[in-house]
């Protein structure tokens, strides 16, 4: 543990607010080591965890060799966080938030900015003010007031990246940098950098201080930018200065990132304001600071069987498909489409295909009113925070000739009502009737290659694909460890295995949520040229 002090602090903060010693307990020692203990112990019945990707897998793969059924695991990791920069953008304003975002907190904050997509008819403006800004940044002792910026966590942090800069130095080109006093002699002290690389690929993985990276791109380069952005497969933090609505938008619609800030800098959530947590290898969802929360740790209260005796849910050894990626692709291109649509438009055309209702109308209710558009949050005066849901991406369902079928049926629809798509795998004597499901809902106006079917001997190879957001099975009441270590053993983004519910009071918005991911959009209105906001004011 790098920073005990704290964290005993907060602790005892908390036993003096009345909460029991025996509630909340302090373990100091090696995260590796305590976690090696803990983690396997079936007393243990969820983990939050903040820290890296890295660690994050390894948590998950501990998780996956405990028997039985799988825990609510809360994952907040690291980003490779960008800020996309317009020539339509206040350089005054620019500049400001770039200090903030990528050198405050000696750039230690995991929503720190770390590249810098800026357009080039007004780079040069903007990095010359850049240069400026930091020459009056000191770096010092953190006691004295006249301290901007003090050291960073350790010395083995300091040593990677002074390795990092070094490397930089040889390979790309120095912006800028802070010029140390002689009070930095001893200690972990970083010097802010700024680097002009050429990609995003020079880059392999997060570079934990003040250090940041300029890419300049032209106007007609900005799909481009998006994707080299979405390649990196992170999504934690994105900053956008523009003062047209129109791009701020076509970035946000096609970006990843859990938390988007518009013409303000990228760090400082506040709970409850900015709801905080990552897509991708930037976390699991869902956010702290959120109204969904506390529920991924909460569930139905009725009985569960006791796992020890309960059938093993095994799959059958893997077939390679030269198919495998073009299902894929086929059905992460057509959930674009499928995403733009409106619940209500997703939930007619269910309507539709279904002859029983999918959902009661009590549910249905809930699901419409928290779907149907973002929830405004609160915030100060001439700040919009709004927090979405939207579909994990591209599931993978399940589906044993031993399954109900009727169960089937329903995970598909709660799939498509929550703006997935699916690659639904099955055995081969459930092909003709999943077709017919297929070909009604096709009928019914639903986009082509929303719904693929795939063999379930294909559902290993299947479940390693970087794109796939999510499995579904019906494994509540198996030991479906076997099949959360072949989920574990992937090396991309860390994906839940969603259990149908083993009855209807475990069929509810709060269980729809395996299959959403939340995004925050918080947006300093005043930037464009005003508070609108203001005109609706009463008394």
């Amino acid at each position: 543990m790098q920073t005990p002090a704290v964290a005993a602090y907060a602790i005892k903060l908390f036993h003096r607010a009345g909460v029991p010693q025996e509630a909340l307990q302090f373990l100091l020692g090696s995260g590796s080591k305590v976690g090696k203990i803990l983690i396997p112990d079936h007393r243990i019945s969820g983990i939050a965890f903040t820290g890296s990707t890295a660690t994050a897998l390894i948590i998950n793969r501990q998780l996956a060799n405990r028997p039985g059924r799988p825990i609510p695991f809360i994952a907040e990791t690291g980003g490779q966080n960008c800020m996309i920069v317009d020539s339509s953008a206040l350089p005054e304003q620019v500049v400001d938030d770039i200090i903030s975002s990528a050198f405050l907190s000696a750039g230690q904050r995991c929503s720190a900015l770390r590249v810098l997509f800026i357009q080039q008819d007004i780079a040069d403006q903007v990095l010359v003010m850049l240069s400026g800004a930091m020459a009056s940044i000191n770096v010092g002792n953190p006691k004295h007031l006249a301290t901007d910026l003090g050291p960073v966590i350790d010395m083995d942090a300091k040593h990677t990246l002074d390795a990092h800069i070094d490397r930089m130095t040889s390979e790309a080109t120095l912006i800028a940098k802070v010029e140390l006093n002689a009070t930095c002699a001893n200690g972990s002290f970083v010097a802010p950098h700024v680097f002009e690389i050429d990609s995003l690929d020079q880059l392999s993985e997060e570079v934990f201080g003040p250090v940041l990276h300029v890419i300049r791109y032209s106007a007609d380069q900005l799909q481009k930018v998006i994707k080299q952005i979405n390649d990196t497969r992170y999504g934690l933090t994105l900053g956008i200065h523009s003062r047209i609505e129109a791009f701020a938008d076509t970035v946000f619609r096609n970006t990843i990132a859990g938390n988007v800030y518009i013409n303000r800098n990228m760090v400082g959530a506040v709970v409850g304001v900015n709801p905080f947590g990552g897509r991708g290898l930037s976390g699991t969802g869902p956010k702290a600071g959120g109204p969904n929360y506390l529920f991924r740790y909460s569930s139905a209260i009725h009985h569960q069987p006791e796992i020890k005796d309960a059938p093993i849910f095994n799959l059958r050894a893997q077939t390679k498909s030269s198919h495998k990626i073009d299902k894929v692709a086929l059905a992460s291109k057509a959930i674009h489409h499928w995403q733009s649509i409106s619940i209500e438009q997703r939930l007619n055309i269910l309507l539709k295909t279904y002859e029983v209702p999918l959902l009661n109308p009590q549910i249905q209710a809930v699901v419409l009113k928290k779907m149907a558009a973002p929830i405004e949050l609160p915030g100060p005066t001439g700040e919009s925070n709004q927090l979405s849901v939207h579909g994990r991406g591209v599931m993978l369902l399940l589906i044993r000739e031993t399954d109900p079928f009727e169960d089937a049926v329903k995970q598909i629809g709660s799939a498509l009502l929550c703006g997935c798509s699916l690659i639904i795998a099955s055995d081969e004597s459930l092909e003709s009737k999943l077709s017919n499901i297929i070909d009604s809902y096709i009928k019914n106006g639903l986009p082509k290659n929303l719904l693929i079917l795939a063999s379930l001997n294909q559902a290993m190879d299947l479940i390693q694909h970087a794109d796939i957001a999510g499995i579904i099975a019906n494994t509540a009441e198996t030991n479906s460890q076997p099949l959360r270590q072949i989920i574990a053993s992937r090396n991309g983004s860390i994906i839940p295995l969603i259990e149908w519910p083993k009855n209807d009071l475990g069929y509810h918005y709060h269980w729809l949520l395996w299959f959403l991911s939340e995004r925050t959009r918080t947006e300093n209105l005043v930037a464009r040229g005003g508070n609108t906001q203001l005109f609706n004011l009463t008394e």
